[in-house]
């Protein structure tokens, strides 16, 4: 996770420079393939550029795969229900703008790790509420998984959903 870009493509067995799109734009990365998973280690390159400086560190990953886990060793479910079930006081923050990833779910004990759901269903507001609070179907699955590098900021509206209610 500290390593640079350039050593990543130097260290990670099939790794490979490639491209991803954070919402509406394209941005360079680089691929690594895992079993059960790929995961790509994001450039902060400008949008649509064909240099990416290799001395530095990813400003973010995307993940995709099933042999996903959170850093705590439990495997993220692929499907919302799954999540649903295990994380029912999750965020989730309906973002169906332009230029965004999509609506997306964050786990209070993950606040780095978002958990794309992308454009469907069309959630017709960009607010942010408790996952257990918003009637979406079980069977939707996530299209992608992005974790934040460590100090990025956290969703601020975690701090409401996430509060611990008082021991009596």
């Amino acid at each position: 996770m500290r390593a640079s870009l350039g050593e990543l493509l130097a260290k990670c067995s099939g790794a490979a420079i490639d491209t991803v799109s954070p919402g509406g734009y394209e941005v360079l990365s680089v691929r690594i393939p895992l079993q059960g998973a790929m995961v790509w280690a994001v450039s902060d390159s400008e949008p649509y550029t064909s240099h990416m400086d290799l001395n530095k560190r990813p400003s973010f990953w995307y993940a995709s795969g099933d042999s996903l886990h959170f850093s705590d060793g439990q495997s993220i479910p692929s499907r919302l229900g799954a999540l649903r079930k295990r994380f029912p006081g999750a965020l989730l923050r309906a973002d169906n703008v332009d230029d965004t990833e999509g609506s997306y779910v964050v786990t209070c004990g993950s606040p780095q790790v978002s958990l794309i759901l992308g454009y469907l269903p069309e959630l017709n507001d960009t607010s942010a509420s408790r996952l257990d609070a918003r009637s979406l179907p079980d069977t939707l699955s996530f299209w992608k998984i992005r974790i934040d590098t460590l100090g990025s900021p956290t969703d601020p509206a975690l701090r409401e959903v996430c509060v611990r209610a008082p021991v009596t």
